[in-house]
């Protein structure tokens, strides 16, 4: 079972929104572009977590902090998610809940009359759509929340299981249905800090309750407070709960918790991990197990993380467990955050996650990376590189750099890496000359220069980053070949993009610049070991400026694409910006007006 569909309504900073998911999913966006608020929400829709929170909801929640309209009527947050990849065993579970989805349509398919052709490689198949509701309910002064399936939407009152008025007939999807889905939602402080706490909704805590030792109570809610919100899913009753493991709760991890937390694990092979783990944590020596290194610097989190989602998968199965986390790279080091999102990768299910690294964006497929936008409307957007937008080729070819730009605001697709190092150098030296602050240089300004590899690659990534709504700009030297109507049109998805008048970038930069620069740059250049002797031996005095040209442009073209950068160290000889190449700088002037961001 997997999400396949997210609709958001009146959630937090989020008015609406439609997110379609497929299979494993990064998400990625600037800060208030909703990323947390989608996790939320699926963690509110699917995990059995949420029914433990009280309040559930508060006004914070809806968006705009507006519960009530002007009629003084309700206003609802509607979150909808419909669940795809359905085993025989959900199927059978929910066959009054589920609906056919026509996957060409994208949407559902009521008008299929025989049942039998749903399935079995059809481009129709079952889907299972759920709903919580959350308003605020006047009568009681407090908020009312609820998970509903939503098919049938609505039922004979007589026949309707629940608050009839609140969930208007629809039958509930309660704590056992969820558990059934197998959704863990965590938060930051759940795969961090809490990581090896037993607040509701930690994966340890999860771990013991699926164990089923000394925990047959552990998956009751506890008494909501006096000013909670009113769940329909889990009314109040008297819960006692367990004492000793609430006595641990708040308390830091010790080696008296730690000996709790063996004692009550699920009996498995995994025990010995979990005891070396522990003592690795809390810097206990446990069970006679030597503490090999420090907790600090080590990776300890992620390594207690990885030993917990292995011993779920064990308990549940790699079909059975589903993954929404936040900021997944939060308090791991490089090597412990390569293992661990492997590991999720390989064997959960499903993982939904969000990122600002760019080592997690480079381990998911591109495929799998939403870039989020929130409108001024506050209306949601996700867009994909998708399947169809570039070859798979090229996407192999340039991963890296593509999940780096992803994370960039505005991208600027340059065809070399000779045009790359000029421009990243020309914008420091506008920063330089800036004499009132006016510009920052290309990344700080989060602009990322992309290097696709050639002329006719440029235009095929203009599509792509339309498609990411973000800002972006393309360069390229002049193309041995016109390009045909096609790939033409497909440089009208920039921003803006630039053609070179030249086919040879070294060429054009030599052309545009004085022979002053030229000589500075031999002159340094001369003193690199790298320094390409059989191009000509610079002499200030025997040679005239054509001459100096000539070895200039001799030694750009024989060090293209080496590690030392000559391109970039003859931009930095460029003492203000009208020393620059025209083109270089007028480019560079049009971004900085395009993007209205002080760069």
């Amino acid at each position: 079972m997997k999400v396949l569909q997210l609709q958001i309504s009146n959630f937090r900073g989020i008015s609406s929104g439609v997110i379609n998911l497929h299979g494993h999913t990064l998400l990625v966006g600037a800060h208030g572009s909703g990323r947390t608020s989608i996790c939320e929400a699926l963690g509110l829709v699917l995990s059995v977590d949420a029914l433990n929170r009280h309040p559930v909801v508060d006004e914070y929640d809806f968006y705009n902090r507006q519960y009530i309209d002007s009629n003084n009527q309700p206003i609802e947050i509607r979150l909808n998610v419909i669940l795809t990849d359905l085993s025989f065993e959900d199927r059978f579970l929910f066959k009054k809940h589920i609906r056919a989805w026509n996957d060409d349509m994208h949407g559902f398919a009521d008008d299929v009359d025989d049942r039998s052709l749903v399935g079995d490689g059809s481009h129709l198949h079952w889907v299972l759509p759920v709903v919580f509701i959350a308003r605020y309910e006047q009568n009681e002064q407090d908020f009312i929340t609820g998970t509903f399936f939503d098919y049938p939407s609505a039922l004979d009152v007589d026949s309707a299981q629940g608050d009839q008025s609140f969930g208007g007939g629809r039958t509930i999807f309660g704590r056992a249905e969820k558990r059934h889905c197998g959704f863990i939602f965590l938060g930051p402080s759940r795969n961090t800090s809490k990581l090896l706490s037993l607040h509701s909704g930690s994966l340890l805590e999860r771990i013991l309750v699926l164990g089923r030792k000394n925990f047959s109570d552990s998956s009751e809610p506890p008494p909501p407070s006096s000013s909670g919100s009113i769940n329909v899913e889990s009314p109040a009753t008297g819960h006692k709960g367990n004492a000793r493991r609430k006595s641990f709760i708040t308390r830091p991890l010790t080696a008296e918790t730690a000996r709790y937390v063996l004692e009550n694990l699920p009996s498995g092979k995994r025990s010995a991990d979990f005891i070396e783990t522990i003592a690795l944590f809390t810097g206990e020596c446990l069970d006679r197990i030597d503490l090999p290194v420090e907790k600090r610097g080590t990776g300890a989190h992620g390594l207690m993380l990885i030993e917990l989602i292995e011993s779920l998968l064990e308990l549940k199965g790699s079909t059975a467990v589903n993954l929404v986390i936040e900021e997944l790279e939060e308090g791991q080091p490089t090597h412990m955050l390569v293992q661990l999102v492997r590991l999720i990768l390989s064997g959960i299910n499903q993982v939904i996650t969000t990122t600002n690294s760019p080592i997690v964006t480079a381990l998911f497929e591109t495929h799998s990376i939403l870039a989020l936008s929130n409108s001024a409307r506050h209306e949601v957007c996700a867009s994909s590189f998708g399947r169809k937008n570039l070859p798979i080729e090229l996407r192999k070819l340039q991963h890296r750099q593509l999940t780096t730009a992803i994370l960039g605001q505005s991208v600027f697709v340059v065809d070399s890496e000779a045009a790359s190092s000029a421009f990243r150098a020309a914008s420091l030296v506008f920063q330089k000359s800036s004499t009132r602050e006016e510009y920052e240089e290309l990344a700080q300004a989060g602009i990322f220069v992309f290097a696709c590899g050639n002329a006719h690659l440029v235009p095929q990534f203009g599509p792509m980053f339309k498609g990411m709504q973000k800002k972006a700009f393309a360069f390229y030297n002049l193309p041995a070949k016109d390009f045909d109507d096609e790939t033409s049109l497909k440089l009208e998805d920039y921003t803006a993009s630039w053609q070179s008048t030249n086919e040879d970038f070294e060429a054009l930069i030599i052309s545009e610049t004085s022979p002053e620069v030229h000589r500075r740059f031999l002159e340094v250049a001369d003193t690199f070991d790298t320094y390409p002797r059989h191009c000509g031996t610079y002499d200030a005095f025997l040679h005239g400026d054509d001459e100096v040209s000539e070895i200039a442009i001799s030694v750009l073209r024989d060090r293209r694409d080496c590690s030392d950068d000559m391109v970039g160290l003859f931009i930095e000889q460029c003492r203000s910006v009208d020393e620059l190449p025209i083109t270089v700088r007028k480019i560079l002037s049009e971004i900085h007006h395009l993007t209205a961001t002080r760069f």
